[in-house]
């Protein structure tokens, strides 16, 4: 559908950079789920400095995605860390933590939260969308 219309030069930057990023981001939320094998083995050894390890390894994952200006990789980040949360939940009542390992953890998630914000995307990504339309040809 997309080639029966001019799109535009900014346009034509814009689409192939947010196929090139959807891709990215597939890979980023598979690594995530690979993750749930070593954090669930570490758990059962009972092995907390492993598992503490590979638990703030998962949730840096997301940090992948933290300089895109897009609302998808932002939402897919989101969802990212809704599955690590999981993973996290699943094995936080066997885990012993020590004071340098929860403050750890819990800095990495407070810095993590500061981070997430939805709204500098989504202007980004309506001024995108804006710019499609800049060309009267477009419109036509």
């Amino acid at each position: 559908m997309l080639a029966a219309v001019h799109i535009g030069p900014l346009a034509g930057e814009i689409l192939p950079r947010g196929l090139a990023i959807a891709d990215d981001v597939q890979r980023v939320r598979n690594l995530a789920r690979l993750m749930w094998l070593p954090i669930a083995s570490a758990a059962r050894r009972g092995d907390h400095d492993e598992t503490t390890r590979m638990l703030t390894l998962s949730f840096k994952l997301t940090e992948q995605l933290a300089a895109e200006e897009r609302s998808v990789p932002q939402l897919m980040r989101i969802a990212i860390l809704g599955v690590v949360n999981s993973y996290a939940i699943k094995v936080l009542p066997s885990l012993v933590f020590n004071e340098d390992r929860f403050r750890s953890l819990d800095s990495l998630l407070a810095s993590i939260e500061s981070n997430l914000s939805l709204k500098g995307c989504l202007i980004n990504e309506r001024a995108a969308l804006a710019s499609l339309f800049e060309n009267t040809t477009a419109l036509r």
